[in-house]
Formats: structure tokens, C-alpha cells, sequence
């Protein structure tokens, strides 16, 4: 009996963060291997954007995981489209980003645009306090993970090299949380379950978050984030 979903097999917000998390940093670590071993290298004193960058990174998937098991899933998606509305005010604090009309009716009509497309305003849609709240503390760490991890390139670091410590940092964080039973009992069940955890991990933290810290590198962060 194969389950794709690892919260129907009994895993919690944070095993489940933990194992996507984890082989995640495998991947990471093979991918810097393979490109520049010096990759791994940063300095000391810059260990607070890391740490910065995983705190975030937590938080975020704690939070979405638990808006998207307590609400539907496209409510869960619509919450977390707040984070432009965090990412231009932060960015306007840290560097000093405009906080241009242009870009308050591109929040505006991207989020009305994830609100109409979502589904939201049909009928039977659920919902949670726990799930709300949950859901708009992702969109703030989402958009402050954005922020560090522009800060973080802006100190010369790779994106590989931000990703990969980000990665690391966050599952060690979430090891004491972890129900390493329900892991291996979930892993015991077969190769497709192993496989479901390493397609997750690609598809939910590596390839989005290559995509987005390079993003956030290259553009305004309130612009990336509206893209995102």
C-alpha cells in the first residue's frame, strides 16, 4: 500500500518539513560537489544570514504545511500570495526599495487574480482560524527568506552556497521535532515512497528555490516576489 500524501501516513507538520528538507540538502550537497567544491565555503561572521535564511525557510514550510492540511489547498495558495504585500514594505526598509503605485496595483490585482482563480469564492470552501493565521505567517516568511537571501547574494555568496546552508541549518534545526519512527516505518514501505520523498524534494524545495534565490540576486525583491 503505497501513500503519496505523508500526512495520511501519520507524519506531523515538521517530520513531514524535516524529510523534504533533508534530502533536499543531499541533493544541494551533490549539486555544489559537482559544480565548485568551494561553493561550501563563507564567512564566519555572515553565519547569521544562514541561519537567517533557515529560521525563514521553517517557518515557511511549517506554516504552508499546516494551512494547506487545515484548509482547502487553494485558500492555502491564496494566503500565502500575501507575501508580496510583506516583501515590498521589508524591502523598503532594508534597501530602500520604492514603494511605487505601479507595484500596490500589481499586489492588488495578482492577489485578486489568485483569489478569482483558487476557487475561493465558491461555495464548501473550509475554513480555520489555525489554517488563516498559519497561512499568512507563511507568506511573511516566505518573503522574508526573500529578503536574506538577496542580502545574502549582495554579500557575494552563490546561490548554491545560500541554498545548500539554508537546507542544512533547517533540517538540524528540525531533528529534535522529528518522528524518526513514522520516517523509517513510511520509507520500510516500499522504493515508490522513497521515490515520492526525492520528486518532493525537487519539486517543492531545490528547483523552486534555485528559481527564486537567483530571482531575488538578480531583480528588486518586490518585483521577484511578484513573479513568484
Amino acid at each position: 500500500r503505497v501513500l503519496f500524501r505523508s500526512s495520511d501516513f501519520g507524519m506531523d507538520g515538521a517530520t513531514i518539513t524535516f524529510t523534504r528538507t533533508m534530502v533536499a540538502t543531499l541533493m544541494m550537497a551533490v549539486i555544489v560537489l559537482a559544480i565548485d567544491r568551494t561553493l561550501f565555503r563563507f564567512r564566519l561572521h555572515d553565519i547569521w544570514l544562514f541561519l537567517g535564511c533557515a529560521l525563514s525557510m521553517t517557518g515557511l514550510n511549517l506554516c504552508y504545511t499546516v494551512a494547506a492540511d487545515t484548509l482547502s489547498l487553494s485558500l492555502a495558495a491564496v494566503l500565502l500570495s500575501m507575501s508580496p504585500v510583506f516583501m515590498v514594505v521589508i524591502a523598503h526598509a532594508v534597501f530602500g526599495e520604492g514603494i511605487t503605485s505601479r507595484k500596490v496595483v500589481c499586489i492588488t490585482v495578482s492577489i485578486m487574480g489568485c483569489v478569482l482563480v483558487s476557487g475561493l469564492l465558491e461555495s464548501g470552501t473550509s475554513l480555520s482560524a489555525l489554517g488563516v493565521m498559519t497561512g499568512i505567517a507563511a507568506a511573511f516568511f516566505y518573503a522574508l527568506y526573500g529578503i536574506l537571501s538577496k542580502r545574502a547574494a549582495s554579500e557575494g555568496y552563490s546561490v548554491y552556497t545560500v541554498l545548500f546552508y539554508c537546507l542544512l541549518f533547517s533540517a538540524v534545526g528540525l531533528v529534535p521535532f522529528t518522528d524518526f519512527g513514522v520516517v523509517s516505518d513510511y520509507v520500510g514501505e516500499g522504493a515508490w515512497n522513497i521515490g515520492f520523498l526525492i520528486l518532493q524534494s525537487a519539486v517543492a524545495s531545490v528547483l523552486p528555490y534555485i528559481l527564486y534565490t537567483t530571482a531575488m540576486a538578480r531583480i528588486e525583491a518586490g518585483t521577484g516576489s511578484l513573479l513568484a
